[in-house]
């Protein structure tokens, strides 16, 4: 049996959490946003090999759900370069270049403007090339079968600022874009990236 106080408390408490809602709802920008999103990368591979990495780039579309009392969800579809460029004792480069199409999704922790992201993506190669590279022999070396795709974490942090985003980006891959045979082996991505983003809902 619920007491003429306990149905007071409990009217305000659902008053309260529907002026909650109420507001995020109408405020747009704080329950949900859309909008293009573009930036620069540095892409390398975990490789056994001396390497370096290769200055890429990525763009896309961004949409991003914030529910009132919970962490926002982001999720994102990208074209993103990804490669690598391995160097041989005494022998020319190998340079390794892929273009995907990637899907990171990610949970948003904001404090005021101050954000920061975690999650996974996940990477499909719509193609792939090695070219270069030989071996002290004079032969030339195999890149090996690249894999369909790859997964892997992101870690980020970023601000925003009215429509405006702005961050970097940390993609760690867990599985190997290669067959692990050549010179390619189970090498995985490593990819670092700056962004600015425009939301279209304020």
């Amino acid at each position: 049996m619920i007491t003429a106080m306990g149905k007071s408390n409990l009217l305000l408490t659902l008053h309260f959490c529907a002026a909650v809602v109420i507001h995020q709802t109408t405020s747009g920008q704080k329950l949900f946003d859309l909008g293009p999103k573009a930036g620069i990368s540095s892409n390398d591979l975990s490789l056994g090999s001396s390497h370096t990495a290769v200055v890429g780039w990525q763009g896309g579309l961004f949409a991003r759900i914030k529910p009132p009392l919970f962490p926002g969800l982001q999720g994102e579809v990208l074209l993103s370069s990804i490669g690598s460029d391995i160097q041989f004792n005494g022998a020319a480069d190998a340079h390794i270049r892929s273009f995907a199409v990637q899907v990171p999704v990610f949970i948003v922790f904001a404090v005021g403007p101050v954000e920061l992201h975690c999650g996974g993506y996940y990477d499909r190669f719509l193609s792939t090339s090695a070219e270069g590279g030989v071996n002290t022999e004079g032969s030339a070396n195999s890149s090996g079968t690249f894999s369909e795709g790859d997964y892997g974490l992101l870690l980020g942090a970023g601000l925003h600022l009215d429509r405006f985003y702005a961050g970097a980006r940390y993609n760690y891959g867990l599985k190997a874009i290669g067959s692990g045979d050549g010179f390619l082996g189970d090498a995985s991505n490593r990819q670092a990236q700056a962004y600015v983003a425009y939301g279209l809902f304020k």
